[in-house]
């Protein structure tokens, strides 16, 4: 027998069809890379015989240099293709430093072109005698049933256990590229090139980096770990909702680049498909990948239409420099980690690279913004928006929402760039994330929390999504949904760093003035959890001891709590030192240490910036009004007007450089006020003070750096003695009555603890004499509670 130039070889499970390159276990297709493929055809074709390394290297790479490095990975890949051992290996046996050898039996199928010699065994057919219908008939149903057969084979092969069910916004994985060339260039840079120009699409949605890392973390893997496909597959199993991985590699053969993308089912391994292109340099590997983009795109079932939408932009890339494409991919991974200066020094070196990558210029802005650069941050925003018009719509939104609210405070116009990225991308985490914030700072929560609430679905697995709304809805004052996000928080991380989740119950019990309970659940957190926190969160958490120690009038252990704030802020955390320092001078004056709080403001306003530094003055200058030293209190308010400078931010203080100018404008109209009402003009007096309670809304998150809540409390209590001085008895009873709507509040803010108490006292005897006793015994017996009286 004569085999034609093709044959078929098989193996075990295995058939290997040489005419149309392809290996085969059944009738399912198992994906090798094509110098792969030739490895394996040379081993099959020398079955039983040792194959010295350098012979399969000529061989397999005539056409070019490469190492041993090469040939062991092409056969570390034959072995995960033929489910293969090492150790008890069935087809591919290793003898260390010398070659390898095929040791499984091989059968060699004759394809059609064999020819006739007269060896053969077999006999051909007899012919067909015409007249006879009955043979055509039986050839035709024999064709038939083998045609039968040969369709349900494809569909198994394209619809059946290799197969994909996807849908419009399912989620594909792409795992990190395989770079068999000697261009590193290629590791970073051609995963964020193809998740790029996915991104494009409205139909496939790419899991983002973080959502891969939370998985990780419960892998207790690290998040710099390399994906390859097997990674993969297992966080697409842990996760539950991620349909289909995309695996790249790339290698030089015969001086071109070839690059390859397989469809991979998660649920059982199996190559769906794959695509591979060739370019011609390293030129040409970026419009590859979009090409290859677009063809896994059709094959996931999204229309030729919209693909064309997408298509008409092709000419507005992020960035045609592989190296600064290879930059940015890294800085990236830095900013997911909150390494904000070695992020800053990639996208420094990505920007001069490229001085069009706009994407990297609003990274920079944020990256410049989190190191308290504020001008840099303005700066790169503002490129990043110029160069907006030359970027995908997704980029585009995404750029000009970042730099209006984050960039310029414009949070109005912000909001609205982002809900346009949303209404196109429903699933943009980052749009989520940064709307939910910019919702925060405007002080509407109900919003912040819906867009939280996306985020959670998002990115189901990472803890703080449900901390954050916790948080939130306490700052709204739902203290009950709070403990149910903040529970749930806990479920998924029992060691949590941060103070709230762990002090949820105690916020319950101080809701339902059960204070015996409260006073019990601070007891065992101080016992149990305090040493345990982030030390950010250790200096905080005290803070939050020291206002409820203050509210039932153990002033002391508060005092006492604060200190050992601030000494575990100064050793661990100086740049939270004076916002603790802030809220001990407060509390010093409030039980009548005025020195202490003179010298511990002053050292604040002489060593802070930002909004500490007004915060400070802004208290000083208060103090002056008070006393009637308006000539002093206005030459703080001048000093404050004029500080620009935005302070350190951190995780607990993140950027918001809008509030600098509203500080500004709330100690402004609260200092001008105490000043009308020292030389007694009472109607401006109350023009200010109510201007003051407009500016400072009660629910904001007073630790995130924006404008105390403590000045509308004060504006309230003055307003509430102007009005009881003029016998508007109703009027002062409201004004108390909004300082007591916010119990909920009170422990979050600084300084308000003793406050919230007098307004609880002084409107009990107003509510008496305005002929109220049955509600002003309420809140008396509140009061004693509180107290232990």
């Amino acid at each position: 027998m004569r085999l034609g130039e093709s044959p078929t070889y098989r193996f075990g499970a295995f058939t290997l069809n040489t005419s149309q390159h392809l290996l085969l276990k059944g009738s399912l297709q198992v994906y090798l890379r094509p110098r792969t493929f030739q490895t394996l055809l040379y081993l099959v074709e020398h079955a039983g015989k040792l194959i010295p390394k350098d012979e399969l290297l000529d061989a397999v790479w005539a056409d070019a240099v490469v190492t041993e490095n090469t040939l062991n990975q092409c056969i570390k890949e034959l072995r995960q293709a033929l489910e293969d051992e090492v150790s008890n290996p069935r087809y591919i046996k290793t003898v260390p430093r010398v070659g390898f050898e095929f040791i499984a039996p091989v059968e060699v199928l004759p394809d059609e072109s064999t020819e006739d010699t007269g060896e053969s065994t077999s006999h051909p057919p007899p012919p067909a005698t015409s007249g006879n219908g009955k043979d055509f008939l039986k050839k035709g149903a024999g064709l038939f049933a083998a045609l039968l057969v040969l369709f349900f084979l494809l569909y198994l092969l394209f619809t059946g256990q290799s197969g994909l069910t996807f849908s419009a916004r399912d989620w594909v994985l792409v795992t990190d590229f395989t770079n068999y060339t000697d261009a590193p260039v290629f590791s970073a840079a051609l995963h964020t090139a193809l998740e790029y120009e996915l991104s494009r699409s409205r139909y496939v949605n790419i899991v983002p980096p973080v959502r891969v890392g939370d998985v990780l973390k419960r892998m207790r893997k690290t998040p710099l770990v390399k994906i390859d496909e097997t990674l993969a597959r297992e966080i697409c199993l842990r996760d539950g909702n991620i349909r289909a991985i995309l695996s790249g590699s790339i290698e030089e053969i015969g001086g071109k680049y070839a690059l390859t993308v397989k469809l991979i089912n998660p649920k059982n391994g199996v190559t769906v498909k794959s695509f591979t292109e060739f370019a011609g340099n390293q030129g040409e590997v970026l419009p590859v990948i979009r090409k290859l983009a677009r063809q896994v795109r059709e094959s996931l079932g999204e229309s030729l239409l919209d693909i064309h939408k997408t298509e008409q932009q092709l000419e507005k890339v992020t960035t045609p420099s592989l190296k600064a494409l290879e930059l940015y991919s890294r800085a990236v991974v830095f900013a997911y980690h909150s390494d904000w200066e070695k992020a800053r020094v990639l996208l420094e070196q990505a920007v001069a690279e490229d001085s069009t990558f706009a994407i990297a210029y609003n990274l920079l802005g944020f990256t410049y913004q989190w190191l308290g650069r504020l001008a840099k941050s303005r700066e790169n925003f503002r490129r990043a928006a110029r160069l907006s018009n030359r970027v995908s719509d997704r980029e585009k939104y995404f750029i000009l929402g970042s730099y209006y609210a984050f960039g310029l405070g414009d949070y109005s116009k912000g909001r609205d760039y982002y809900e346009v990225l949303l209404q196109l991308y429903p699933d943009d985490y980052w749009g989520h994330e940064n709307l939910s914030l910019i919702y925060l700072y405007s002080g509407d929560f109900q919003r912040a929390q819906e867009h939280k609430r996306a985020r959670a679905r998002l990115r189901p697995l990472q803890f703080t999504n449900y901390s954050d709304i916790g948080v939130e809805a306490l700052f709204a004052g739902d203290v009950e949904k709070a403990h149910q996000y903040l529970t749930h928080a806990l479920k998924l991380n029992p060691d949590i760093g941060f103070d709230l989740p762990h002090l949820s119950r105690f916020f319950l019990a101080w809701m339902q003035n059960d204070f015996a309970r409260a006073t019990a659940e601070i007891d065992t957190f101080r016992e149990q959890r305090l040493n345990k926190l982030l030390p950010d969160f250790q200096a905080t958490a005290r803070q939050f001891l020291a206002r409820y120690y203050f509210f039932t009038g153990e002033t002391e252990r508060g005092i006492s709590n604060l200190q050992e704030a601030l000494a575990q802020a100064r050793q661990r955390s100086p740049h939270i030192a004076p916002w603790v320092q802030l809220e001990l001078a407060l509390a010093e004056k409030e039980r009548g240490n005025h020195a202490t709080f003179k010298r511990v403001m002053t050292e604040v306003a002489q060593q802070s910036v930002g909004v500490a530094r007004v915060r400070a003055l802004g208290w000083l200058a208060m103090d002056a009004a008070e006393k009637g030293d308006t000539l002093h209190a206005r030459q703080l308010l001048k000093e404050l007007q004029q500080e620009e400078r935005l302070g350190p931010v951190t995780v607990i203080l993140p950027p918001v450089p809008v509030e600098l100018e509203k500080s500004k404008q709330a100690y402004t109209a609260f200092i001008e006020g105490q000043i009308a009402l020292t030389r007694g003009d009472m109607k401006e007096a109350i023009r200010r003070f109510r201007e003051v309670t407009s500016l400072v809304p009660m629910a904001q998150l007073a630790i995130l750096n924006t404008t105390t809540p403590r000045l509308r409390v004060k504006a309230f209590l003055a307003l509430a003695k102007i009005y009881e001085q003029q016998g508007n008895q109703e009027a002062a009873i409201t004004a108390y009555q909004n300082i007591l709507d916010e119990k909920a509040l009170m422990i979050t803010v600084p300084g308000v603890s003793t406050l919230w108490v007098q307004a609880l006292s002084n409107v009990s005897h107003v509510l008496e004499k305005n002929g109220k006793p049955e509600k002003a015994a309420t809140y008396r017996k509140l009061y004693r509670q509180l107290r232990g009286r």
